[in-house]
């Protein structure tokens, strides 16, 4: 089990690296081997969409990520990008069929 723990805590590592260097190729390469430990953690996924750029929460977004994504206190994915000012990822995320209403 710890084994497995440092291994996901290293393809995450590797992704938010990807999405920092707005390195879309391997980001693509890692979600496709790697979806359930990339997809699996609001936190995670929350420090990938503040990270990244409108290409990286479009792949998210095509490989599963519910848009509609709150984390632990209930703060959403649409929030988020607000507070950040990435207002192409909130349209992104609102195409996706993202609640406008906050919660």
């Amino acid at each position: 089990m710890k084994i497995k723990g440092l291994i996901q805590l290293s393809i995450q590592q590797s992704f938010l690296e990807a999405c920092q260097n707005s390195d879309i190729l391997k980001c693509a390469m890692l979600i496709s081997i790697y979806k359930n430990e990339i997809l699996q953690e609001p936190p995670f996924i929350f420090k990938c969409v503040a990270l990244g750029d409108v290409r990286t929460l479009l792949l998210m977004l095509n490989n599963g990520l519910n848009p509609n994504l709150c984390d632990f206190e209930g703060i959403s994915l649409l929030s988020l990008c607000s507070q950040l000012d990435k207002s192409d990822e909130a349209g992104v995320l609102l195409d996706f069929g993202a609640d406008s209403i906050s919660h």
